[in-house]
């Protein structure tokens, strides 16, 4: 366990945020948008369950991305991609070709092929005898 987590995953997650925020990128930029809730839920359930790094394991739990050792490793991996994301100025080329409807829906029971609700009950009784 990484014994500053607390301190550090509140560094690079606001980090992120600070970086964006210095950025000509706009903020209708959907990819902005995405990384700053991400960002804002992670440090606002740190602050809330963290207790001054007393509890990792409530964070990790209400999270649901891994250790905070990994949300780290996460926080990083960002902002390298956040790099290259400003250097190419990327919202602009998402604005030309427009971006991509995605369907999406949180839901993993719930299959996106099925015709019916019959496959996701498989599953759910799959799951269940496991």
């Amino acid at each position: 366990m990484e014994p500053d987590w607390y301190n550090k995953i509140q560094d690079k997650f606001q980090g992120l945020l600070d970086t964006m925020e210095a950025s000509d990128m706009p903020e209708t930029a959907q990819y902005r948008m995405d990384v700053t809730k991400w960002c804002q839920y992670v440090l606002k359930t740190v602050k809330e369950l963290g207790e001054e790094g007393a509890n990792p394991e409530a964070v990790e739990d209400a999270i649901q991305m891994g250790q905070v050792e990994e949300l780290m490793e996460m926080a990083d991996d960002e902002a390298i991609a956040m790099d290259c994301y400003l250097k190419t100025r990327m919202w602009e080329l998402v604005e030309q070709t427009g971006a991509p409807d995605v369907d999406f829906d949180p839901d993993p029971m719930k299959d996106p092929t099925a015709d019916s609700e019959e496959v996701a009950e498989k599953l759910r009784k799959g799951m269940e005898q496991k």
